[in-house]
């Protein structure tokens, strides 16, 4: 259990100020309910099942809480329903223009159009279990991901770079260092050319969307490749052979079109080196 500070309004614990230097790659939160067992237990279920989360304020006033988001300024807010003076969408009627994701947890099922129509981006019933809470925050990461433009970052010199969420935080890639990526059900494995892991959480379908522009092939339902790194592909078997000696199948139904592709990639390559310089 993390340490709070004494109680500065009446329900409204903060977190202490000097943890808050933990919170790289943390998404923070604010818990709100009027029930001090409920925030406990939330808590202790965020610290089991969702390490990436720090809680920066524990709130059993929503009038209070009002000023907590907006002085805090967190990425989630863990909203209940049934509480004195303002229920949780009386709560968030208050704010204009509201800057968090919303996880409403609650005991009472029938709130749940109603949370939809205030865009929450999950429904907790309490009990909560574990695994649904962990699955809410990854959904909460891979959206605020997008959000930040955390897909391909090009800078003045044409340099490119990933911003990739993972399970931690995020990695930073050089799209350029990339072998292959190979689909783990939701996740993707980025293979590196050190032959190094990059576990990201994202499909292979929405990764294959961002980098086929830079020369990457979906070979496969579960295989795209880098063309920079294909060394050799045998048509008797239908593998690719990358870089670092490992093999990738071709399906039967992409061999067509991977080979017009990987024609035309050559085919640009030689064109590039065989430019004459402007002025010479």
């Amino acid at each position: 259990m993390k340490k709070v500070t004494p109680e500065i309004k009446s329900g409204v614990f903060l977190t202490e100020k000097n943890l808050i230097i933990k919170l790289m790659n943390k998404l923070k939160a604010i818990i709100i309910d009027d029930e001090e067992l409920n925030i406990n237990t939330l808590d202790k279920t965020l610290g089991l099942y969702c390490p990436d989360v720090f809680v920066i304020a524990r709130c059993s006033n929503p009038v209070f809480a009002i000023e907590l988001v907006n002085e805090l300024k967190p990425d989630i807010v863990f909203l209940d329903i049934n509480m004195p003076q303002l229920n949780g969408f009386e709560f968030l009627n208050q704010f204009k223009k509201i800057k968090f994701k919303i996880i409403i947890t609650t005991a009472y099922s029938e709130f749940a159009l109603q949370a939809i129509k205030y865009a929450a981006f999950d429904f907790l019933l309490k009990p909560i279990d574990g695994e649904e809470l962990k699955k809410a925050v990854l959904r909460i990461r891979l959206n605020l991901a997008e959000q930040n433009e955390t897909a391909i970052i090009q800078n003045k010199t044409n340099n490119t770079n990933l911003a990739l969420p993972t399970s931690e935080g995020f990695s930073f890639i050089d799209i350029f260092e990339i072998l292959y990526c190979k689909s783990d059900n939701s996740y993707t494995d980025f293979i590196l050319r050190e032959s190094t892991k990059v576990v990201v959480c994202r499909g292979l379908k929405e990764t294959s969307e961002m980098l086929e522009r830079h020369n990457f092939f979906r070979i496969h339902q579960s295989f795209l490749v880098n063309a920079k790194y294909i060394r050799k592909f045998n048509k008797h078997n239908n593998m690719v052979v990358v870089s670092n000696g490992e093999q990738l199948p071709v399906s039967t139904r992409k061999k067509e079109d991977f080979l017009e592709f990987i024609g035309n990639y050559y085919l640009r390559i030689q064109s590039h080196s065989h430019q004459i310089p402007a002025g010479v």
